[in-house]
């Protein structure tokens, strides 16, 4: 039998008794893995790998030392430190739900970068789920906010937020893990309909822009653009320099620019301090034809160590295509091995991380899941050349993308 899913009511309102015992089991083992590498003292690890409370000691001159029994909340600062930088995004709801303390300090310190998890909503009934793809487990939350009588639809996500639509005209941008929502201004309806939308840095942030992009065909783009602060969207409508199919999958904020992924393999560059659009003349096209073959061809566009790449998958038959920009000779590099790197697609986020361990690299995650009793992640091995588990019979959610976690607005 497949394990229940963690349930989490809400991130605030967690099961304080189940958080204490789940903590107790992980800080126990994560205080062996610390010993291993000399950073806790043997007296520690000892009572914390047996799950007791630490024994805090005091002492004078003329008194024999004594332990004194205390509760995990009153960990030195400098342990809990330790602790918080090895837990995962689960944990860390965990963590912050012990005690008050806890919760308060941890946004003192730094914590890891999480690997993506594939986040996908059953409905409007603000119940919303994540995979794993890496360890193959399930998670669901209930958010509030996502209780809606109008249909929703994830668009987008970066730094732990999600653009979310909410009926045919309006927008808002959630952390679903601190439940804080920015909600946007209504757009125009004869603008709604985007072939690409992202923003270019966190929605508390005052230089973030939401940027969306449309067209019909391929000699012109209208674009409609949000600032921080803003109490309407900015319309706008260019005429492309070379020919431009704009297609499904968003754009990129690299460098200060978005960049488009056209059906050809081109880039149409928008520059939202000049506002200006511009197809660019180099890198040259990937394709000198666009068929009714490649028109059904999914191709993305992902930022990799500073990079950008394109990504080209027609069919599981077919090998995936992947192109690294060289920016010194503005052309498209063909990519054969992606090294410690792990690729997570969709049309509508897109990212690349480092691999957790060697096995993983050089791999891409697609938004699917083998449909049997033990979940696995589907992905295509750069090495191999092949997809594991097989393409064929697995299940991808209607309305899903990848979203790194985070607990912090303001990351």
């Amino acid at each position: 039998m497949p394990s229940r899913p963690l349930r989490i009511s809400s991130i605030t309102g967690f099961f304080l008794v189940f958080s204490r015992r789940v903590l107790s089991e992980r800080l126990a083992g994560i205080a062996f893995g610390l010993r291993q590498t000399e950073q806790m003292s043997d007296s520690t690890l000892d009572q914390m790998s047996h799950g007791k409370a630490v024994q805090l000691h005091t002492s004078n001159e003329n008194e024999e030392e004594h332990a004194t029994s205390r509760p995990w909340s009153d960990l030195p600062l400098e342990i809990v430190e330790l602790f918080a930088a090895h837990l995962s995004w689960v944990d860390q709801i965990h963590f912050n739900a012990v005690c008050k303390n806890w919760n308060s300090i941890s946004d003192n310190f730094q914590t890891k970068k999480h690997m993506p998890v594939l986040m996908y909503t059953s409905g409007s009934d603000g119940e919303c789920n994540f995979f794993d793809p890496i360890d193959g487990k399930s998670y669901s939350i209930e958010i509030e906010e996502l209780s809606s009588d109008e249909p929703l639809d994830l668009r987008f996500s970066k730094n732990g937020w999600v653009l979310i639509s909410e009926g045919d005209l309006s927008l808002f941008i959630i952390n679903p893990f601190t439940e804080t929502v920015i909600n946007l201004p209504e757009l125009d309806e004869s603008l709604y309909c985007f072939t690409g939308i992202s923003f270019s840095s966190p929605p508390t942030s005052s230089d973030c822009v939401v940027f969306g992009i449309g067209g019909t065909n391929s000699t012109y783009v209208y674009i409609s653009l949000w600032r921080h602060g803003d109490n309407a969207w900015k319309d706008l409508w260019y005429d492309n320099n070379l020919p431009f199919c704009a297609t499904y999958n968003n754009p990129v904020f690299h460098h200060g620019l978005f960049y488009c992924l056209g059906s050809y393999g081109n880039l149409g560059v928008f520059n939202p301090r000049d506002m200006t659009w511009t197809v660019l003349e180099r890198p040259k096209p990937i394709h000198s034809v666009v068929n009714e073959e490649r028109r059904l061809e999914d191709c993305y566009l992902v930022e990799s160590n500073g990079e950008l790449l394109s990504v080209f998958n027609g069919n599981a038959a077919k090998p995936i295509l992947v192109f690294r920009l060289d920016k010194s000779k503005m052309t498209w590099r063909k990519v054969d091995d992606l090294g410690k790197e792990t690729l997570f697609l969709d049309v509508r986020t897109s990212l690349s991380v480092r691999a957790p361990k060697k096995e993983f690299g050089s791999r891409i995650y697609f938004p699917r899941f083998s449909n049997d009793d033990h979940r696995k992640g589907v992905y295509y091995s750069m090495r191999s050349r092949e997809y594991y588990p097989k393409f064929y019979g697995v299940k991808e959610p209607v309305d899903c993308l990848w979203i790194e976690p985070s607990l912090y607005d303001d990351e």
